[in-house]
């Protein structure tokens, strides 16, 4: 608040006053009032200590070695800041950055708007909008769902989970033809070749995971195991050229009983499991 003190009494303009002269005396309520026009002016004054201010204050410069409280108050342009520690409060409606950006550190980040630039950490939450960039690390969805538009999906291959109530007229290979049609009813239709894994066996574990052909030359009597799941199979060709004995894992036969195989060419055997039951059928030698 700025002083304002309007002088009532000119004392010096009776020095040039002549002797006699009534004007040339000093009156005690002259003092009077001059001295409370000058209480009144000091009491705009704010103190020292703790002032306290209304209306517009105007400062060239202000040092503040403490803290400015501007508690239910609003400071309207702070103009130009250079340096600032924000420790604490909410800042609303803020553009960060529209000048010249620089980098940042939140513990969390709520935005409705565009975010431009790389995010280092987890992002937890819902995202509306186009996220454009690389993702390092992991998507998850499971609580919601992820929405793709057309020719959305780039890559080689899809590692683990389940794709359920999927519906397609077609899984394009090459954008002109469809090679794998899986119609909404489940059936899955080839439109080419089926080419299947072929696995030469060296061990003596019969592993659909290996291949769905193998192939063995017997080198010496042989005792076979097998990790089939219900609904797997394989087909195992098996070389017996010097009569090997050949001991199978528990296994149900179509015709009652082990093959006898023959010495020359491969003997064919499809093995498959239903449930937890192996069965076996030779369709002989090749």
């Amino acid at each position: 608040m700025s002083i304002t003190y309007t002088i009532t009494t000119n004392f010096g303009a009776k020095d040039s006053l002549p002797s006699g002269d009534a004007g040339k005396i000093i009156k005690g309520s002259e003092f009077t009032t001059e001295f409370n026009a000058i209480k009144a002016a000091l009491a705009l004054a704010s103190p020292a200590a703790s002032p306290t201010f209304t209306g517009t204050v105007t400062a060239a410069n202000v040092t503040c070695p403490g803290s400015i409280n501007f508690t239910g108050g609003t400071v309207s342009n702070l103009g130009s800041v250079t340096t600032a520690d924000i420790n604490g409060g909410t800042v609303d409606n803020v553009v960060i950055g529209g000048a010249t950006a620089a980098a940042g550190s939140f513990t969390t980040v709520n935005a409705s708007g565009t975010i431009t630039g790389d995010v280092t950490g987890d992002l937890t939450g819902n995202v509306t909008g186009n996220v454009t960039g690389n993702v390092t690390g992991d998507i998850d969805v499971s609580a919601g769902t992820l929405t793709l538009a057309d020719d959305q999906v780039s890559g080689d291959k899809i590692d683990g989970g389940t794709i359920s109530n999927f519906t397609s007229t077609g899984i394009d290979d090459n954008a002109s033809a469809t090679a794998v049609a899986i119609a909404s009813t489940g059936t899955v239709s080839f439109n080419a070749g089926i080419e299947e894994q072929v696995y030469e066996l060296t061990g003596t574990e019969i592993n659909p995971d290996n291949g769905t052909i193998q192939y063995k030359t017997l080198a010496a009597n042989t005792t076979f195991t097998e990790t089939l799941s219900a609904g797997e199979y394989v087909i195992l060709m098996i070389d017996d050229g010097a009569s090997y004995t050949v001991t199978w894992p528990t296994t149900t036969w179509v015709g009652g009983s082990a093959p006898t195989l023959e010495t020359s060419g491969y003997n064919v055997i499809a093995l498959w499991k239903v449930g937890s039951i192996l069965y076996g059928v030779t369709s002989g030698a090749a």
